[in-house]
Formats: C-alpha cells, structure tokens, sequence
C-alpha cells in the first residue's frame, strides 16, 4: 500500500470517528431534552463544544478527502451526486449550528424559554439538526446509489426527512403542554388523597 492511500484511509477513518461522536451527542442530547424537558446548562454547554469541535474536524476531514479524491481521478471536476448532496447538507447543518449556538442555546441556558409557544424555533432548529445529521450519514453509505440517484433524488429525499422531523417536533411540542397538565392534575390529586401521617394515627387510636 502506498503512502497515497495510508493517508486516505487514516483521514477517512478519523472522519467517519468525528462523524460519530458528533451524530451521537447530537443525538443523545435531544433524547435527554424531550424525555425531561429540563436543560442542564453544563450538558449544554459539553455538548455545544463537542458539536463544534466535530463540525470542524469533518470540514477538514472531508475536504481533504475530496481533494484526495479528485487527485486520484481522471476527471476530477465530473459531477458527483452524492458529494453534492453531502457538501448540501454538511453546509446546512453548519449554518443551523450557527442558529442553534446564536438565537438558542444562550436563552435555554437562561431559562427564558417555556414549554410552549416560546419553543417552536428550538423545536424547528433541532428537528433540522437531527434529520440533517442522520441524512448526512444515510447519504455517507449510499454509495450503491449514487450511480443510478441524481442529485436531485438526494434532494428530495432530503426534504422529505426535514419535512417529517418538523412534523415529529410540531406534534411533540404540542402536546407538552397537555403533558404537563395532566401531571399537575395528578400530583394534586395525589396530594389531596394521600392522608397525612398524623391523621392516619389519630383515626387508628
């Protein structure tokens, strides 16, 4: 093996390894926000820097590997539908990175949002953040696609995935309130059934 290809193969592996670490804290952090609907301003704050750090690592990473790639080729500028569709949607998930890290993540951490309207544009940026990042792996293994898929069919799968995430989002962010209803108005029915210890004692003796 020459050193050509030692060196794709280093730089692919520690791109898919970022690509990984980066999809699962994305991941895991919108999990842990919609089963418990509290932000911990630490975990936030961990998790905006491994994002970052990730997002830098696979822009260097995947650049190199498209120059590699086109040094290799014999037609280095053909077009390549799926590394279009997968330069698409690594720069969208960026400039959504910006939106989140910008216009979200320092109110969360302030507590100015609440379970309801206030967090339509949260939902809508973290919908577009998880389909993004789940697509841009779909779109990393789709290579017995890319043959017969044009650009355009990245595309519109790609939109089909954004559209049934904010969908996902739009009915979870719905129905919290509701939620949060119905556990108020059993934690208070819960407390008014519950017979306090000291009445419990005098209605035994």
């Amino acid at each position: 093996m020459d050193s050509m290809s030692l060196w794709h193969q280093a730089v692919l592996f520690t791109h898919v390894m970022a690509f990984a670490v980066t999809l699962s804290a994305v991941l895991r952090e919108d999990l842990r926000l919609l089963a418990t609907r509290r932000v911990e301003p630490m975990r936030l704050r961990q998790t905006m820097r491994v994002v970052s750090a990730g997002l830098a690592v696979l822009w260097a990473t995947g650049l190199a590997l498209v120059a590699v790639s086109a040094a290799a080729s014999p037609m280095p500028w053909a077009p390549n539908a799926k590394l279009c569709a997968k330069l698409v949607v690594v720069t969208l998930l960026t400039l959504n990175g910006c939106a989140l890290h910008v216009c979200v993540f320092p109110r969360l951490q302030a507590g100015t949002f609440s379970w309801t309207a206030g967090l339509r544009l949260p939902a809508a940026l973290g919908a577009i953040s998880s389909a993004s990042w789940v697509y841009a792996a779909f779109v990393g293994v789709a290579r017995p696609l890319s043959p017969a898929m044009p650009f355009a069919g990245f595309m519109a799968l790609y939109a089909a995935a954004l559209a049934m995430a904010l969908f996902l989002a739009r009915v979870l962010l719905g129905t919290a309130p509701a939620m949060h209803q119905r556990s108020r108005r059993l934690q208070r029915r819960l407390h008014t059934v519950t017979p306090r210890r000291g009445a419990s004692a005098g209605e035994c003796r």
